[in-house]
């Protein structure tokens, strides 16, 4: 997350709690006030997933939700295609909030299926749960 995203999110942070709170009353704003804080969308995954978002996929137990998670990890670190979609490089923080030993296993058998060092590859994990809020700036680095 860059600088810039930060203080534009803490801006929208503090404004939905004025919001919310009642405190602020709404605002007319002309077109282009509107638009100059538009940001194109960057694709790590080519038309489904953008960079600088955080994302969360539920379902039901035994629906596949870490498999593709981990599947996308790794495509993402080693910058494989995913179907026909392309997929952009980069370091993965794989958020290991929830049975991390499952993860651990899965991502040991995707390292052999796939191929790849599990000890090379540019994703990291956190397990166990925590605050987000509380990790910001380390995660930011």
């Amino acid at each position: 997350m860059k600088m810039d995203d930060v203080k534009r999110a803490k801006r929208e942070k503090e404004r939905a709690n004025q919001e919310a709170e009642g405190s602020v009353e709404p605002r007319i704003i002309s077109s282009r006030e509107f638009i100059s804080e538009f940001t194109p969308p960057d694709y790590l995954i080519d038309g489904v997933v953008q960079r600088r978002f955080i994302y969360s996929l539920t379902g039901k137990t035994g629906d596949g939700k870490t498999a593709v998670l981990l599947r996308i990890a790794a495509h993402t670190a080693l910058g494989l295609f995913l179907n026909d979609r392309e997929v952009a490089q980069g370091r993965v923080l794989y958020l290991a909030g929830e049975n991390p030993d499952d993860i651990r296993m899965r991502w040991l058998a995707m390292a052999n299926s796939m191929a790849f060092d599990p000890d090379e590859i540019a994703v990291n994990f956190i397990p166990g749960r925590f605050d987000l809020s509380d990790w910001l700036i380390r995660i930011n680095r």
